[in-house]
């Protein structure tokens, strides 16, 4: 894992080391001059360098604004769960499978130009307790569409 310094802490410290011409140790005012003006120059890189926090910001403002997807530029993979605007202004979690539509308990079948724009789902919770809810409510899904198979079939 990267470790982050605060920018402005080294600023300030480098600033210590600016040598004052009648302070120094060397006689030679190029040596002075050669060596303020190194720290001059890590502090304007510094200076411009994007902060720990400032890309943090600008990677959760990435993730945290998904973008609607026109089903007419793209449908989602197969056997995918996405969240779906539908034509009546409506937003719920659907998924899409053999080319079409269907509610999450497989209930109903959504026509084609009921949905108008999808997004992936977002990534769920994580801990025991709602993994073992998805292992138990998996099981029963599972069950149901089994047994529905086997009645329609």
């Amino acid at each position: 894992m990267a470790e982050y310094i605060e920018r402005d802490m080294v600023i300030d410290e480098l600033r210590q080391y600016v040598v004052d011409p009648e302070k120094a140790i060397s006689d030679n005012p190029d040596d002075i001059e050669k060596f303020n003006d190194g720290i001059d120059t890590a502090i304007s890189v510094l200076s411009t360098l994007p902060t720990a926090d400032e890309e943090l910001a600008k990677d959760i403002n990435v993730r945290s604004k998904p973008k609607w997807i026109s089903v007419n530029d793209k449908l989602p993979e197969e056997y995918t769960r996405v969240l779906a605007f539908m034509a009546w202004k409506q937003i719920t979690a659907i998924e899409y499978q053999n080319g079409k539509w269907y509610s999450i308990d497989h209930l109903q079948y959504l026509p084609d130009e009921a949905v108008t724009h999808w997004m992936p789902l977002p990534e769920p919770p994580m801990g025991n307790e709602y993994e073992a809810y998805q292992n138990e409510i998996g099981g029963v899904a599972e069950a149901i569409a089994m047994e529905m198979e086997s009645y329609n079939g």
